[in-house]
């Protein structure tokens, strides 16, 4: 996983790029002049020149670095490609609010270069960045900008991919008679997509579709196939997991068990992914009646403190909750609902989402009068004590007249 800081969006000139190899692979530039043979000052005045020195110290550098002195940097243009298909490739890892920077200073380089289709990746980037926070509309206005500005381009396998994203980004705003057109063209582009990443991703998306249809058959078939594409183990694992979800919504209990083994077999403990498969298993041992198995493995989706609830979309808080109530252990939520609010501080874009999650939870479940003190006592505590994001600090007033209403009922 790639994540860049802002302070290290910057377009560095040959010479920059060139010093840091130097410094990265022989500690200075004091050690790397002895071992070319050439003088410092004479090496850091041609590293700030703009024809970057000698033909004697650029053949000693080729022979130091072991390349063409030609491949030890790269233009602007290449620079700004680098930053942003990285950014592109590790998009989930970018789910924090102040993340919104990193892209804003992105799109102001593509848009000064003229790179368009670079232009293009980062308002994909920008239309996740948005969707993550369940901003839709603005997602949607993004992914629509890069799908028009790669449609007719010669990069089918990148229009492919996006077109696969606005069919998913599209749906909370058309239903199935709405996508019509856009699937037509989502198949025509399937078929000529070469690329097998972008098949996977593209089979992904349309299952994602089918899912939010409610068509839980088609969404197996559709991830069944975006398995003969993607077959690195934590990919792989993440499409068992949802075509165990799909099951579950089918009423296909024991199928749904087997592909969350798989997916565990795919991972390895540390992975917090294994927390999907976790909260998986006490779905399923809840819906069997087996409430002890069902407790544990609901514990088990927090065990490791390292792991945050915030840093990713899922329903881990109300599964937990559902299991909680259900062994009579509501207390236990408490602790979950202080983990979260340690969490605030850190920006992620998923948090407003599990805020809302827990009110749904209150308005649900019966808590104690206890308990509900304690959970007020905690949101008081953080509104004064912490700067807060103006829309956390607004979904926490709101889970505050939750609980006045459940310990003052009409």
């Amino acid at each position: 996983m790639i994540k860049f800081e802002l302070s290290e969006i910057v377009i560095k000139s040959p010479g920059m790029q060139i010093r840091d190899k130097i410094v990265e692979k022989f500690g200075s530039v004091e050690s790397f002049a002895k071992e070319i043979q050439l003088y410092e000052t004479s090496i850091n005045q041609y590293l700030s020149s703009r024809n970057l020195g000698s033909t004697t110290f650029k053949i000693r550098t080729m022979q130091a670095f072991g390349c063409n002195f030609n491949d030890l940097f790269m233009t602007e243009t290449e620079q700004i490609r680098y930053f942003t298909s990285t950014v592109s490739w590790y998009i989930e890892s970018y789910n924090q609010l102040k993340d919104i920077e990193i892209l804003e200073k992105l799109k102001k380089l593509t848009i000064e270069k003229e790179l368009m289709e670079d232009y293009a990746i980062i308002c994909r980037c920008f239309a996740y960045y948005y969707r993550n926070q369940g901003k839709h509309d603005r997602a949607l206005s993004y992914i629509e900008l890069a799908v028009n500005y790669m449609r007719g381009k010669k990069n089918i396998d990148r229009f492919g991919l996006y077109l696969s994203d606005l069919m998913v980004m599209k749906l909370p705003f058309t239903g199935r008679s709405g996508m019509v057109k856009l699937l037509e063209e989502f198949y025509l582009t399937l078929d000529r997509v070469e690329g097998p990443l972008t098949k996977g991703h593209m089979y992904s998306n349309l299952a994602q579709t089918y899912y939010e249809f409610g068509d839980y058959t088609k969404c197996i078939e559709n991830l069944t196939k975006a398995l003969e594409y993607l077959k690195d183990p934590l990919t792989a694992a993440r499409i068992r997991i949802r075509i165990g979800d799909a099951y579950k919504r089918l009423g296909k209990w024991e199928s749904a068990f087997k592909n969350l083994e798989m997916a565990e077999a795919l991972l390895v403990p540390e992975d917090e992914t294994i927390r999907f498969v976790y909260e998986g298993y006490a779905l399923y041992y809840l819906e069997n009646g087996s409430l002890a198995l069902a407790d544990k493995f609901s514990d088990a989706i927090f065990n490791n403190g390292s792991w945050f609830i915030s840093s990713s979309e899922n329903h881990f808080i109300e599964t937990v909750a559902a299991v909680k109530v259900s062994v009579s252990k509501e207390e236990d939520l408490l602790a979950i609902f202080e983990k979260l609010l340690k969490e605030l501080h850190l920006g992620y874009l998923y948090a407003l989402h599990h805020l809302a999650h827990f009110d749904g939870i209150l308005e649900k479940y019966e808590f104690s009068e206890i308990q509900l003190s304690k959970m007020r006592e905690m949101i008081i505590k953080k509104i004064l004590k912490k700067r807060l994001n103006e829309d956390h600090k607004n979904m926490l007033k709101q889970i505050l007249g939750t609980i006045t209403i459940k310990l003052n009922p009409i």
